[in-house]
């Protein structure tokens, strides 16, 4: 599989969507459901000057039955970049980060790593980045940690380049340890 148009340097945007898939071909699910839960969580321009990214960050808890409803915020809110938290997808090429990704944009992802010996079907945590397919974008490598997961990428796009890091602390983690690792950096 060749790369996306919108990669650059390693490889890691997949799934880009310059298909013109209709919406019945799509999983569906409720989009007032995820309007209730995430309203406090997204925040949007809806009208903005050339020189801005329109950005959105939402915890999804699951894109598994919000896909279809994640593809539509992106388009109605005209988001540029739209990070999303706890999608508890298992891989790049899983159907519910293809689904949620509408045409002419891509994602990249961080699933969470498998804990040797987990039997459950379920991967909760992952971070996936929903970006329009002509912005660039570079993965960029960071530690890994214990207490949460984090995902940087550089995204440039016209005279503007730009690094979003995306953070999941999951609500187990100490919340001394999570800000020991900010204070020291």
């Amino acid at each position: 599989m060749s790369p996306p148009r919108c990669c650059s340097g390693p490889v890691l945007c997949v799934g880009c969507r310059n298909d013109r898939r209709r919406n019945s071909d799509r999983p569906s699910a409720s989009s007032s459901t995820l309007s209730r839960q995430s309203s406090s969580a997204l925040t949007t321009l809806t009208t903005r000057p050339t020189s801005m990214f329109n950005i959105g960050q939402l915890n999804a808890r699951s894109l598994g039955n919000k896909a279809s409803a994640v593809c539509d915020l992106i388009v109605e809110h005209r988001l540029d970049v739209l990070c999303v938290v706890e999608s508890w997808h298992n891989a790049a090429d899983t159907p519910s980060l293809i689904a949620a990704t509408p045409p002419g944009y891509c994602y990249v992802e961080k699933a969470r790593p498998r804990r040797a010996g987990k039997l459950s079907n379920c991967n909760h945590g992952g971070i996936c980045v929903f970006v329009r397919s002509n912005f660039k974008v570079r993965n960029v490598q960071l530690p890994v940690h214990k207490t949460f997961e984090a995902f940087l990428i550089a995204v440039h796009h016209g005279g503007i380049s730009l690094s979003i890091l995306t953070i999941y602390r999951p609500p187990p983690a100490a919340t001394d340890e999570f800000f020991s690792v900010w204070r020291r950096a």
